[in-house]
């Protein structure tokens, strides 16, 4: 783990230190190793943020699901979508949850499959809740 060292005696040693953490903090630190006060305020942006593109009634719909847990056709099949839609927004969603440092849909715990043998998603508590709140 890298260690910023900043002589606290020195006004603009501090003010460098401070300018540091703040842009390693916007250049994506993950949110799993940001403290809990900034993980709430970076989820909060991150819903925000989210909430302004399309993909988002689609979101909005996941975490009003009482489905805890589901395969990407049953998901199509509970939201009245296709199978190739819903893996389409799946997708879709690569690439915000690594520029936010979230996971939207996270694979289920225990390796769970439907039987058809598709892997089970579920959508974490933390991310079902702020989307709700938004």
């Amino acid at each position: 783990m890298p260690v910023l060292q900043v002589n606290l005696n020195d006004h603009a040693d501090i003010e460098a230190g401070i300018a540091i953490l703040q842009s390693r903090r916007a250049s994506g630190v993950p949110v799993a190793q940001q403290p809990a006060a900034d993980r709430q305020r970076t989820l909060a942006e991150a819903m925000a943020i989210m909430k302004t593109k399309k993909i988002w009634k689609f979101l909005s719909r996941v975490a009003t699901l009482d489905d805890p847990d589901f395969s990407l056709p049953e998901l199509g099949a509970l939201l009245g979508l296709s199978t190739n839609k819903v893996c389409s927004l799946k997708a879709i969603l690569a690439k915000p949850e690594q520029r936010l440092g979230l996971q939207f849909l996270e694979a289920a715990p225990h390796a769970a499959v439907d039987v058809a043998g598709n892997p089970r998603y579920r959508m974490p508590g933390a991310i079902r809740q702020a989307i709700r709140e938004a």
